[in-house]
């Protein structure tokens, strides 16, 4: 046992003083790296803006090609519904000569 009557010894219990220049770098260290994580997070949503942006800007191109294409079947449409009504005249002058060279005779 030691004099003040502990089963301990005294070697632990001695107060050093602070190492300042230790103290200094653990805390520019770990404001170093909590800049850097707070960077990272804005590099981050920097990136997702531009990835929405980047997204907005194909939904807008899809959305104009799909209305390009509409037009051009509205106009498919209407080229078929007109070579259908020509050709139902054809058909109806091709059946006249028939019925004209029937009665005409051989």
């Amino acid at each position: 046992m030691t004099e003040n009557g502990s089963g301990s010894s005294n070697t632990g219990n001695s107060k050093k003083p602070l190492d300042w220049p230790t103290l200094v770098l653990i805390l520019v260290t770990g404001g170093g790296n909590f800049l850097a994580g707070q960077q990272g997070k804005n590099a981050l949503s920097y990136e997702q803006q531009e990835a929405i942006a980047k997204i907005r800007d194909l939904h807008a191109e899809l959305e104009t090609s799909q209305n390009r294409q509409l037009k051009v079947l509205e106009n498919q449409q209407r080229i078929l519904e007109n070579d259908a009504v020509l050709l139902k005249e054809l058909h109806e002058m091709v059946q006249q000569i028939h019925q004209a060279n029937q009665q005409r005779g051989p």
